[in-house]
Protein backbone atom coordinates (compact mmCIF):
# COMPACT_ATOMS: atom_id res chain seq x y z
CA UNK A 1 0.00 0.00 0.00
CA UNK A 2 1.18 3.49 -0.68
CA UNK A 3 2.18 4.75 2.80
CA UNK A 4 1.50 8.32 1.67
CA UNK A 5 -2.15 7.39 1.25
CA UNK A 6 -2.37 6.26 4.86
CA UNK A 7 -0.38 9.24 6.07
CA UNK A 8 -2.43 11.85 4.22
CA UNK A 9 -5.82 10.35 4.99
CA UNK A 10 -4.92 9.95 8.63
CA UNK A 11 -8.22 8.26 9.45
CA UNK A 12 -7.82 5.40 11.91
CA UNK A 13 -10.19 3.15 9.96
CA UNK A 14 -8.40 3.78 6.67
CA UNK A 15 -5.01 3.20 8.23
CA UNK A 16 -6.28 -0.08 9.66
CA UNK A 17 -7.45 -1.06 6.17
CA UNK A 18 -4.01 -0.27 4.77
CA UNK A 19 -2.37 -2.50 7.36
CA UNK A 20 -4.88 -5.29 6.75
CA UNK A 21 -4.27 -5.21 3.00
CA UNK A 22 -0.53 -5.16 3.56
CA UNK A 23 -0.81 -8.25 5.77
CA UNK A 24 -2.80 -10.05 3.09
CA UNK A 25 -0.18 -9.18 0.50
CA UNK A 26 2.68 -10.46 2.63
CA UNK A 27 0.86 -13.79 2.91
CA UNK A 28 1.00 -14.22 -0.87
CA UNK A 29 -2.12 -12.52 -2.26
CA UNK A 30 -2.29 -10.05 -5.12
CA UNK A 31 -3.77 -6.85 -3.72
CA UNK A 32 -4.83 -3.86 -5.80
CA UNK A 33 -6.13 -0.59 -4.42
CA UNK A 34 -7.83 2.18 -6.39
CA UNK A 35 -7.36 5.69 -5.06
CA UNK A 36 -8.44 9.18 -6.06
CA UNK A 37 -6.00 11.93 -5.22
CA UNK A 38 -5.99 15.71 -5.14
CA UNK A 39 -3.28 17.96 -3.71
CA UNK A 40 -5.17 18.10 -0.40
CA UNK A 41 -6.90 14.76 -0.08
CA UNK A 42 -6.54 11.08 -0.91
CA UNK A 43 -9.56 8.80 -0.89
CA UNK A 44 -9.52 5.02 -1.20
CA UNK A 45 -12.24 4.10 -3.70
CA UNK A 46 -11.98 0.34 -3.84
CA UNK A 47 -9.77 -2.56 -2.94
CA UNK A 48 -9.67 -5.97 -4.55
CA UNK A 49 -7.93 -9.10 -3.32
CA UNK A 50 -7.09 -12.01 -5.58
CA UNK A 51 -7.18 -15.51 -4.12
CA UNK A 52 -4.37 -16.71 -6.34
CA UNK A 53 -0.88 -16.58 -4.84
CA UNK A 54 1.29 -13.71 -5.92
CA UNK A 55 4.71 -14.46 -7.42
CA UNK A 56 7.52 -13.91 -4.96
CA UNK A 57 8.66 -10.30 -5.11
CA UNK A 58 5.43 -8.95 -6.59
CA UNK A 59 5.14 -5.34 -5.38
CA UNK A 60 2.14 -4.16 -3.39
CA UNK A 61 1.04 -1.03 -5.27
CA UNK A 62 -1.82 1.41 -5.25
CA UNK A 63 -3.51 1.34 -8.67
CA UNK A 64 -4.34 4.90 -9.81
CA UNK A 65 -7.70 5.81 -11.27
CA UNK A 66 -8.10 8.03 -14.32
CA UNK A 67 -8.04 11.13 -12.13
CA UNK A 68 -4.89 10.08 -10.32
CA UNK A 69 -1.43 10.81 -11.72
CA UNK A 70 1.04 7.93 -11.66
CA UNK A 71 3.29 9.85 -9.27
CA UNK A 72 0.54 9.84 -6.64
CA UNK A 73 0.77 6.07 -6.24
CA UNK A 74 4.38 4.92 -6.08
CA UNK A 75 5.20 1.24 -5.71
CA UNK A 76 6.17 0.10 -2.23
CA UNK A 77 7.91 -3.23 -1.72
CA UNK A 78 8.78 -3.04 1.98
CA UNK A 79 6.24 -3.97 4.68
CA UNK A 80 5.17 -1.47 7.31
CA UNK A 81 8.06 -0.84 9.69
CA UNK A 82 7.91 -1.52 13.39
CA UNK A 83 7.08 1.24 15.85
CA UNK A 84 10.63 1.72 17.24
CA UNK A 85 12.06 1.93 13.71
CA UNK A 86 9.51 4.52 12.62
CA UNK A 87 10.13 6.63 15.73
CA UNK A 88 13.92 6.45 15.38
CA UNK A 89 13.66 7.48 11.73
CA UNK A 90 11.51 10.48 12.63
CA UNK A 91 8.66 9.14 10.50
CA UNK A 92 6.16 9.02 13.35
CA UNK A 93 5.64 10.42 16.80
CA UNK A 94 5.33 8.26 19.89
CA UNK A 95 1.55 8.74 19.96
CA UNK A 96 1.17 7.74 16.30
CA UNK A 97 2.51 4.24 16.94
CA UNK A 98 1.13 3.59 20.42
CA UNK A 99 0.70 -0.22 20.48
CA UNK A 100 -1.91 -0.16 23.23
CA UNK A 101 -5.49 -0.85 22.13
CA UNK A 102 -4.36 -1.63 18.57
CA UNK A 103 -5.17 -5.27 17.70
CA UNK A 104 -2.58 -5.29 14.91
CA UNK A 105 0.27 -4.17 17.21
CA UNK A 106 0.34 -7.27 19.44
CA UNK A 107 3.74 -8.26 18.04
CA UNK A 108 5.39 -5.24 19.66
CA UNK A 109 5.01 -6.91 23.07
CA UNK A 110 4.21 -10.56 22.35
CA UNK A 111 6.17 -13.10 20.32
CA UNK A 112 4.00 -13.61 17.20
CA UNK A 113 5.71 -16.96 16.46
CA UNK A 114 4.42 -18.58 19.66
CA UNK A 115 0.91 -19.33 20.99
CA UNK A 116 -0.79 -16.41 22.71
CA UNK A 117 -0.08 -16.27 26.43
CA UNK A 118 0.47 -13.75 29.19
CA UNK A 119 3.95 -12.29 29.59
CA UNK A 120 5.61 -13.63 32.73
CA UNK A 121 6.39 -11.37 35.68
CA UNK A 122 10.10 -12.00 35.20
CA UNK A 123 9.95 -10.60 31.66
CA UNK A 124 7.28 -7.92 31.71
CA UNK A 125 9.43 -5.04 33.00
CA UNK A 126 11.93 -5.54 30.21
CA UNK A 127 9.11 -5.54 27.65
CA UNK A 128 7.71 -2.27 29.00
CA UNK A 129 11.09 -0.55 29.21
CA UNK A 130 11.82 -1.61 25.63
CA UNK A 131 9.66 1.36 24.58
CA UNK A 132 9.21 3.32 27.81
CA UNK A 133 12.84 4.36 28.07
CA UNK A 134 12.19 8.11 28.25
CA UNK A 135 13.10 8.57 24.59
CA UNK A 136 10.81 6.45 22.43
CA UNK A 137 8.03 6.65 25.00
CA UNK A 138 7.67 8.28 28.39
CA UNK A 139 9.28 6.60 31.36
CA UNK A 140 7.37 6.73 34.61
CA UNK A 141 9.27 8.50 37.37
CA UNK A 142 7.99 5.97 39.90
CA UNK A 143 10.68 3.34 40.58
CA UNK A 144 10.39 -0.39 40.07
CA UNK A 145 12.50 -3.04 41.74
CA UNK A 146 11.80 -1.57 45.19
CA UNK A 147 10.15 -3.38 48.13
CA UNK A 148 6.38 -3.41 47.74
CA UNK A 149 5.86 -3.09 51.50
CA UNK A 150 7.77 -0.83 53.92
CA UNK A 151 7.02 1.16 57.05
CA UNK A 152 5.22 3.85 55.01
CA UNK A 153 4.14 1.85 51.94
CA UNK A 154 1.47 -0.84 51.80
CA UNK A 155 0.66 -2.25 48.36
CA UNK A 156 -3.02 -3.30 48.14
CA UNK A 157 -3.79 -7.00 48.24
CA UNK A 158 -4.19 -8.45 44.78
CA UNK A 159 -1.78 -6.04 43.11
CA UNK A 160 0.93 -8.24 41.55
CA UNK A 161 4.56 -7.95 42.57
CA UNK A 162 7.70 -9.72 41.44
CA UNK A 163 8.50 -11.80 44.51
CA UNK A 164 7.66 -8.86 46.77
CA UNK A 165 9.32 -6.22 44.59
CA UNK A 166 7.54 -3.51 42.60
CA UNK A 167 6.98 -4.20 38.91
CA UNK A 168 5.36 -2.22 36.11
CA UNK A 169 2.32 -4.50 36.51
CA UNK A 170 2.01 -3.65 40.19
CA UNK A 171 0.31 -0.35 39.35
CA UNK A 172 -0.50 -0.74 35.64
CA UNK A 173 -3.14 -3.27 34.62
CA UNK A 174 -1.57 -4.19 31.29
CA UNK A 175 -4.46 -6.46 30.32
CA UNK A 176 -6.52 -3.32 29.73
CA UNK A 177 -4.03 -2.32 27.03
CA UNK A 178 -4.98 -5.42 25.03
CA UNK A 179 -8.63 -4.41 24.80
CA UNK A 180 -9.98 -3.06 21.48
CA UNK A 181 -9.68 0.64 20.80
CA UNK A 182 -13.37 1.27 21.45
CA UNK A 183 -13.01 -0.05 25.01
CA UNK A 184 -10.01 2.05 25.99
CA UNK A 185 -10.52 3.94 29.27
CA UNK A 186 -10.31 7.59 28.24
CA UNK A 187 -10.18 8.72 31.88
CA UNK A 188 -7.42 6.24 32.70
CA UNK A 189 -4.94 6.33 29.80
CA UNK A 190 -2.18 4.72 31.88
CA UNK A 191 -4.58 1.89 32.93
CA UNK A 192 -3.70 2.32 36.60
CA UNK A 193 -5.27 -0.06 39.10
CA UNK A 194 -7.84 1.54 41.38
CA UNK A 195 -7.67 4.81 39.47
CA UNK A 196 -9.85 7.71 40.65
CA UNK A 197 -10.09 10.26 37.79
CA UNK A 198 -11.51 13.01 39.96
CA UNK A 199 -8.68 12.81 42.50
CA UNK A 200 -5.54 12.01 40.53
CA UNK A 201 -2.80 13.22 42.87
CA UNK A 202 -4.42 11.47 45.85
CA UNK A 203 -3.92 8.19 43.97
CA UNK A 204 -0.50 7.98 45.59
CA UNK A 205 -2.14 7.46 48.99
CA UNK A 206 -3.41 4.10 47.74
CA UNK A 207 -0.01 2.76 48.77
CA UNK A 208 1.77 5.63 50.51
CA UNK A 209 1.03 6.86 54.01
CA UNK A 210 -1.03 10.04 53.57
CA UNK A 211 0.64 11.68 56.56
CA UNK A 212 4.05 11.56 54.87
CA UNK A 213 3.10 11.68 51.19
CA UNK A 214 3.31 15.46 50.86
CA UNK A 215 7.04 15.41 51.49
CA UNK A 216 7.51 13.78 48.09
CA UNK A 217 5.86 16.69 46.26
CA UNK A 218 8.38 19.07 44.68
CA UNK A 219 5.77 21.81 44.96
CA UNK A 220 5.85 21.63 48.76
CA UNK A 221 9.54 20.99 49.34
CA UNK A 222 12.15 23.54 50.41
CA UNK A 223 10.21 26.45 51.94
CA UNK A 224 11.19 29.90 50.65
CA UNK A 225 13.09 30.76 53.84
CA UNK A 226 15.33 27.69 53.52
CA UNK A 227 17.99 29.81 51.83
CA UNK A 228 18.70 27.27 49.09
CA UNK A 229 16.82 28.19 45.89
CA UNK A 230 18.34 25.24 44.05
CA UNK A 231 16.56 22.67 46.24
CA UNK A 232 13.34 22.89 44.23
CA UNK A 233 15.18 23.17 40.91
CA UNK A 234 16.91 19.84 41.35
CA UNK A 235 13.63 17.95 41.33
CA UNK A 236 13.44 18.56 37.58
CA UNK A 237 16.87 19.81 36.50
CA UNK A 238 20.00 17.68 36.46
CA UNK A 239 22.35 20.66 36.61
CA UNK A 240 21.54 24.04 38.13
CA UNK A 241 24.84 25.96 38.38
CA UNK A 242 23.05 29.30 38.06
CA UNK A 243 20.21 28.58 40.47
CA UNK A 244 21.45 31.17 42.95
CA UNK A 245 21.54 33.89 40.29
CA UNK A 246 18.60 36.33 40.20
CA UNK A 247 18.22 35.92 36.42
CA UNK A 248 18.50 32.46 34.85
CA UNK A 249 18.78 31.82 31.14
CA UNK A 250 19.72 28.99 28.81
CA UNK A 251 18.29 25.61 27.85
CA UNK A 252 16.81 23.44 30.60
CA UNK A 253 18.91 20.41 31.57
CA UNK A 254 16.03 18.17 32.63
CA UNK A 255 16.54 14.89 34.45
CA UNK A 256 14.17 13.16 32.04
CA UNK A 257 11.63 13.99 29.35
CA UNK A 258 8.90 16.34 30.52
CA UNK A 259 6.12 13.79 30.22
CA UNK A 260 7.95 11.50 32.64
CA UNK A 261 8.70 14.33 35.07
CA UNK A 262 5.22 15.82 35.19
CA UNK A 263 3.12 12.82 34.22
CA UNK A 264 4.24 10.72 37.18
CA UNK A 265 1.75 12.67 39.31
CA UNK A 266 -0.23 14.84 36.91
CA UNK A 267 -1.75 12.03 34.88
CA UNK A 268 -5.30 13.26 34.32
CA UNK A 269 -4.52 15.25 31.19
CA UNK A 270 -1.71 13.14 29.77
CA UNK A 271 -3.18 12.13 26.41
CA UNK A 272 -1.47 8.96 25.26
CA UNK A 273 -3.94 8.45 22.43
CA UNK A 274 -3.61 9.77 18.92
CA UNK A 275 -4.30 12.44 17.98
CA UNK A 276 -3.02 13.78 21.28
CA UNK A 277 -1.02 16.81 22.31
CA UNK A 278 1.92 15.40 24.23
CA UNK A 279 4.89 14.63 22.02
CA UNK A 280 3.12 15.79 18.86
CA UNK A 281 5.22 17.80 16.42
CA UNK A 282 3.41 21.04 15.55
CA UNK A 283 3.40 21.57 11.80
CA UNK A 284 1.27 22.67 8.87
CA UNK A 285 -1.68 24.94 9.65
CA UNK A 286 -1.19 24.52 13.40
CA UNK A 287 2.37 25.82 13.26
CA UNK A 288 1.27 28.64 10.98
CA UNK A 289 -1.47 29.58 13.42
CA UNK A 290 0.90 29.46 16.39
CA UNK A 291 3.44 31.65 14.61
CA UNK A 292 0.98 34.27 13.39
CA UNK A 293 -1.31 34.36 16.42
CA UNK A 294 -0.93 37.88 17.84
CA UNK A 295 -1.07 38.52 21.57
CA UNK A 296 -1.49 42.10 22.82
CA UNK A 297 0.64 43.39 25.66
CA UNK A 298 -0.68 42.60 29.14
CA UNK A 299 0.21 45.19 31.80
CA UNK A 300 -0.97 42.90 34.62
CA UNK A 301 1.56 40.15 33.89
CA UNK A 302 4.07 42.56 32.29
CA UNK A 303 3.92 40.49 29.11
CA UNK A 304 4.91 42.44 25.99
CA UNK A 305 3.08 42.05 22.71
CA UNK A 306 4.18 38.78 21.13
CA UNK A 307 3.18 35.89 18.91
CA UNK A 308 1.86 32.59 20.19
CA UNK A 309 5.20 30.96 19.37
CA UNK A 310 6.99 33.39 21.67
CA UNK A 311 4.76 32.61 24.63
CA UNK A 312 4.07 28.89 24.09
CA UNK A 313 7.46 27.19 23.74
CA UNK A 314 7.88 23.88 21.94
CA UNK A 315 10.70 21.46 22.65
CA UNK A 316 13.86 21.55 20.47
CA UNK A 317 12.19 19.10 18.07
CA UNK A 318 9.14 21.33 17.62
CA UNK A 319 6.91 19.08 19.75
CA UNK A 320 4.32 19.94 22.38
CA UNK A 321 5.44 19.29 25.95
CA UNK A 322 3.93 20.07 29.35
CA UNK A 323 5.65 23.45 29.58
CA UNK A 324 4.22 24.51 26.22
CA UNK A 325 0.93 25.33 27.93
CA UNK A 326 1.88 25.26 31.63
CA UNK A 327 4.45 27.56 33.18
CA UNK A 328 6.59 25.62 35.68
CA UNK A 329 8.30 28.83 36.82
CA UNK A 330 5.17 30.80 37.61
CA UNK A 331 5.40 32.33 41.06
CA UNK A 332 4.07 29.93 43.67
CA UNK A 333 4.34 26.74 41.62
CA UNK A 334 7.61 25.84 43.35
CA UNK A 335 8.86 27.14 46.65
CA UNK A 336 11.33 29.95 46.13
CA UNK A 337 10.35 30.54 42.48
CA UNK A 338 12.03 33.62 41.10
CA UNK A 339 9.89 36.21 39.35
CA UNK A 340 12.92 36.90 37.16
CA UNK A 341 13.07 33.39 35.68
CA UNK A 342 12.18 33.11 32.00
CA UNK A 343 8.40 33.34 31.62
CA UNK A 344 7.77 33.65 35.34
CA UNK A 345 5.52 36.67 34.89
CA UNK A 346 3.17 34.91 32.46
CA UNK A 347 0.29 34.54 34.90
CA UNK A 348 -3.25 33.48 34.03
CA UNK A 349 -4.57 35.03 37.22
CA UNK A 350 -5.37 31.63 38.71
CA UNK A 351 -2.71 31.71 41.41
CA UNK A 352 -1.00 28.34 41.75
CA UNK A 353 -3.72 26.45 39.86
CA UNK A 354 -2.97 25.06 36.39
CA UNK A 355 -0.33 27.76 35.84
CA UNK A 356 -1.43 28.24 32.25
CA UNK A 357 0.75 30.53 30.17
CA UNK A 358 -2.37 32.14 28.70
CA UNK A 359 -6.05 32.30 29.61
CA UNK A 360 -7.69 29.07 28.50
CA UNK A 361 -9.62 30.61 25.59
CA UNK A 362 -6.49 32.17 24.10
CA UNK A 363 -4.43 29.07 24.78
CA UNK A 364 -6.51 26.86 22.50
CA UNK A 365 -6.90 29.50 19.80
CA UNK A 366 -3.15 29.93 19.47
CA UNK A 367 -2.98 26.67 17.49
CA UNK A 368 -6.62 25.95 16.70
CA UNK A 369 -7.45 29.15 14.87
CA UNK A 370 -10.68 27.73 13.48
Amino acid sequence: MNPNVCKIVGDRGVVALCRRLNALHTRGNVVSVAVSATPACVVILAASISARPAPVGTPFAAVPTASTPISAAPIVTAPIQSAPVRIAAGEASRAAVNPHWHPDHCGLCHDPTRPARAIGMSDVDGVCLGCHDGKRASRDAHPIGRPAATAHVATPAGWPTRDGWLSCLTCHDAVRACEPTAARPMTNPAFLRGWRPADDVAYCTTCHDASTQSRYSPHRASPPDAGDPSASCQYCHASVPAAAQPVRTGRAALRSDELSLCGACHTRHVDYFEPGHMGTRVKGPYLSSLTTFALPADPVSARPAASGADVLPLDPGGRIVCSTCHNPHQAGVFAGSSLLAIGAMADDGAGTGPALRLPAALLCRACHAR
